[in-house]
């Protein structure tokens, strides 16, 4: 009985080069019509406004802000927004950030505009090596985009109180919350809200310090 032998054929290396060159071809179309992947962007808040100057001081001596402390989510970089069909979830933009942690933020943009409209003699950052005669001190409670049918908007909640100088002396601490709507739906417009609505919580702040 003869046995048949069956030689596989080998294609030919300018065939197998074709064949690669052809599945190279198209891999990169492939790739090609891949969507961008979109570019991180990152968020200030705007100057504030300080129009309103005071005729004298409100408080003697030196006034120190403290950064406000922050829980959770508030205290990182990712701009927080909640969708209105879902309100008590809060979630997080994967490409839109803060420059800086919101406490930051917020710490540099309070003293500013207690500078701006001239509450203390002098008004400085928290340092605890420097004694300072008054304190300001506060928590961040909300801080995030509202998206739905009824309009783009922010909200900010705010916990402010004045103290003496001295880590022991705290006075009584008020919470102000804002909702503000802003002109869009870009997170440009929301910085501005933001920014906005938190002058308006120092106004707020201002007005019930001693001397008003």
């Amino acid at each position: 009985m003869r046995v048949t032998r069956v030689t596989a054929i080998r294609p030919r290396r300018g065939r197998r080069a074709a064949l690669f060159g052809a599945a190279t071809v198209l891999l990169a179309a492939c790739v090609g019509v891949q969507p961008p992947v979109p570019e991180d962007r990152f968020y200030r808040l705007p100057d504030t406004d300080g129009s309103e100057h005071l005729q004298e001081p409100l408080l003697d001596g030196t006034v120190a802000v403290a950064r406000p402390t922050a829980g959770g989510l508030h205290h990182e970089r990712a701009v927080l927004y909640i969708d209105s069909e879902r309100p008590l979830e809060i979630r997080r933009h994967n490409y839109y950030f803060w420059g800086d942690s919101p406490p930051r933020l917020i710490q540099a943009h309070l003293l500013s505009y207690l500078r701006a409209v001239g509450v203390g003699e002098r008004v400085m950052p928290f340092d605890p090596a420097v004694r300072a005669d008054h304190v300001i001190s506060g928590r961040l409670l909300r801080f995030e985009r509202l998206l739905g049918p009824q309009g783009p908007a922010v909200v900010v909640s705010l916990e402010l109180q004045l103290g003496a100088g001295g880590k022991s002396a705290r006075g009584p601490a008020d919470t102000y919350t804002i909702t503000r709507p802003v002109t869009d739906d870009s997170v440009s417009a929301a910085a501005q809200g933001f920014g906005a609505a938190l002058e308006e919580i120092y106004g707020r702040f201002v007005a019930k310090l001693p001397g008003r």
